[in-house]
């Protein structure tokens, strides 16, 4: 019997995909889903504003799995270069994930959540992520691996993309490089995190399920530092030296 349980979304559909289109975003074909390819300002209004201030992403196509099991950060690291076993609970580390000869396959981000069970938080690339979970689920039938298939991702980026996040998360400005907190948003508890890059400004993800992550990324939208633009994953290549702040909303 295989050990990985998948609930994926509906095929080739975002969970905010309703909602780029309603602000009139263009949709193109993108590793296997309709992704915003720009809005009606355009990429380089989204970048400069991005850049200025804040633009929220939708990178809900990218793989998201948690991987369970006592021992699991242990054989994992049969798997990666990194040390995980001495990762601390609401810990991130970026690493990637290599095949037999030790080849690198894809890179991926690893959190260790809190709580007594042993459990590893893992976002793969949207590209390779049916591959990724498969090679692991093969090497590691002993535990559990639960693909996230039905929650949205989103990412806020910019200078003043904590001004615009702490209205509805307070402390959120407090999270240092690679750390993870727990947040009550209204009653649904929010997994977040630091700046993922050490030269972050402020990039931030909030993965959560289909009941909210069209309330969230309005609220985003609403925010008072400014007008944040809905901005798209496709421009981002020009962003990174703005750095990474990593959300993740578990509502488990």
């Amino acid at each position: 019997m295989s050990n990985l349980a998948v609930t994926e979304a509906p095929p080739g559909r975002v969970p905010l995909d309703a909602l780029h289109r309603r602000l009139g975003a263009r949709m193109v074909p993108f590793a296997g889903y309709d992704m915003p390819l720009h809005y009606p300002a355009g990429i380089v209004a989204e970048h400069l504003h991005t850049r200025e201030k804040a633009g929220l992403f939708d990178v809900s196509h990218m793989g998201q799995a948690i991987l369970a099991g006592a021992g699991a950060a242990r054989l994992m690291e049969t798997l990666t270069p990194a040390d995980l076993v001495e990762l601390a609970p609401e810990r991130t580390r970026y690493t990637q994930l290599l095949d037999d000869s030790g080849g690198i396959l894809d890179d991926l981000m690893a959190t260790r959540l809190p709580g007594r069970d042993e459990r590893l938080f893992l976002v793969v690339n949207a590209a390779t992520k049916l591959q990724d979970f498969a090679l692991i689920a093969r090497k590691l039938p002993q535990f559990a691996l639960h693909v996230q298939g039905t929650r949205a991702m989103l990412a806020l980026q910019g200078p003043r993309a904590v001004d615009a996040l702490k209205g509805l998360l307070p402390g959120v400005e407090e999270l240092s490089f690679m750390e993870w907190r727990a947040f009550d948003y209204e009653g649904i508890i929010l997994r977040s995190g630091g700046r993922t890059q050490p030269t972050s400004s402020s990039l931030a993800k909030v993965i959560c399920r289909l009941q909210a992550d069209v309330e969230i990324a309005s609220r985003a939208l609403r925010n008072k530092c400014g007008r944040v633009t809905l901005d798209v994953e496709i421009p981002r290549g020009t962003l990174f030296t703005r750095g990474e702040f990593f959300f993740h909303v578990h509502l488990d």
